[in-house]
């Protein structure tokens, strides 16, 4: 007898395969330190995109939008090493900075210019002897809008 969970699971695998597009699985983590996966938008050149998926906003777990407003950006986040290493942080991209702590919080600034563009950050973790280092890249794409600009008028 198949678990209703499992019955759920398949179809939504099922629904994937027929829509012929990714799609994106979120799901609350198990344990505090799970990658969630999303999906690229539908605008982004997959030969652009390295590693994982990260959306330059998320409001909250269930949405985030790739279009973002452009000028200044920050994106603040978290970061957790399931063998509790201290990390390195760093933006692949020219004109792009991260900062993070060693509270598990780290920040990705910089400015967006109108249309898409891609920022890269790669995150390593530090570990003990005996380890090889590990690490995990992230594209972040980003939609950049620019500002309405209205016509001057005369009176």
């Amino acid at each position: 007898m198949i678990s209703i969970r499992r019955f759920l699971f398949l179809t939504l695998l099922l629904t994937m395969g027929c829509m012929a597009r990714p799609m994106v699985v979120l799901a609350e983590p198990n344990e505090p330190c799970e990658q969630q996966f999303y999906a690229a938008p539908d605008w982004a050149d997959p030969n652009t995109v390295i590693g994982i998926i990260l959306p330059p906003i998320v409001t909250d777990p269930n949405t985030f939008d790739y279009a973002v407003p452009a000028g200044k950006l920050n994106r603040a986040g978290t970061w957790c090493d399931k063998d509790n290493d201290s990390v390195i942080i760093e933006s692949r991209t020219l004109g792009w900075t991260v900062t993070y702590d060693d509270a598990g919080n780290w920040t990705l600034s910089g400015d967006v210019v109108p249309g898409p563009q891609y920022v890269y950050v790669r995150i390593t973790d530090l570990p003990g002897p005996y380890r090889e280092p590990k690490l995990t890249d992230y594209t972040v794409p980003i939609w950049g809008v620019p500002e309405e600009n209205h016509a001057p008028i005369l009176h």
